[in-house]
């Protein structure tokens, strides 16, 4: 992705922000080591978080641009802001943190990674990667309940598919309703492709069609480090990178996103008991 193209996004980002009636938008600055080791690269870290937070309500956290080569989440992620902007029904069902480009020099090269996969290197001892530290401190400053990282599928692939950690043999911390298999659920109401289990090759288990069980145990990626650190729910979004069209690809992002925060926000009163004292 071209520098111009990271300043569309970044205008893009501001103006969700002065638009926002429901979300503020607050800027970190992240330093990073050049090739010249006298000099560093700055880049800002965006961040949107609930202008009120009730802690009455669940504390949900979503993040995207982890990968460089994934575009359309980070575009995706913006589109769900700003389909609802003024949407007071959904967005006063929660407090929110949302990241939208989380790891922004990969992002501007166009490449999954620079320097390694932050995306294996959540929580591990000894880490000193400035991005990671910064996003830790971000998500540690709050209780988080549901935590949805964004990505695109892999093998380019046409379907879309949930992962969700649990502990060993899909035990999990917190026994809610599959909030993974109800997202699915919705987007096959709406005639939207969902990976059907055929040569799983994606790490983990086949709980129900579109639904990846993965162990929580195998440390660094952002959703087990979520929830090995309190996530009642943490899950990645896969949308399909393998279709067409862009905007279709999008639409796999906030959607599933929507019907993720409807369901969980729905189930929160029932269960808040339970979830804040895991």
């Amino acid at each position: 992705m071209t520098k111009t193209k990271i300043s569309s996004l970044e205008r893009r980002i501001a103006n969700i922000g002065r638009k926002h009636r429901y979300l503020n938008l607050n800027v970190g600055e992240v330093s990073l080591p050049t090739s010249d080791e006298s000099e560093e690269h700055k880049h800002n870290m965006y961040i949107f978080e609930s202008k009120k937070f009730d802690p009455e309500k669940p504390y949900i956290t979503i993040a995207a641009g982890v990968h460089g080569d994934e575009p359309d989440g980070i575009t995706g992620v913006l589109e769900f802001l700003e389909r609802n902007s003024d949407n007071q029904e959904l967005m006063s069902m929660a407090n929110y943190t949302i990241i939208p480009m989380v790891n922004l020099q990969a992002i501007e090269q166009g490449q999954r990674n620079v320097d390694g996969d932050i995306g294996r290197q959540f929580g591990k001892k000894h880490q000193d990667d400035p991005v990671l530290r910064m996003v830790e401190r971000i998500v540690g400053d709050r209780p988080v309940d549901f935590f949805v990282d964004v990505h695109g599928e892999r093998f380019k692939g046409v379907c879309f598919y949930v992962q969700e950690q649990t502990y060993k043999r899909g035990r999990k911390k917190v026994e809610l309703p599959q909030i993974p298999e109800m997202i699915v659920k919705d987007l096959k109401q709406k005639s939207m492709k969902i990976y059907s289990g055929r040569g799983n090759n994606l790490g983990g288990t086949l709980r129900s069609q579109g639904v990846i069980q993965t162990d929580a145990r195998e440390k660094g990626t952002f959703e087990s480090y979520m929830y090995r650190n309190g996530a009642a729910v943490s899950m990645t979004l896969e949308y399909p990178a393998g279709l067409k069209r862009c905007d279709t690809r999008r639409k796999y992002v906030y959607v599933p996103l929507e019907s993720g925060i409807r369901h969980f926000a729905g189930l929160f009163p029932e269960y808040k008991d339970v979830i804040r004292k895991r």
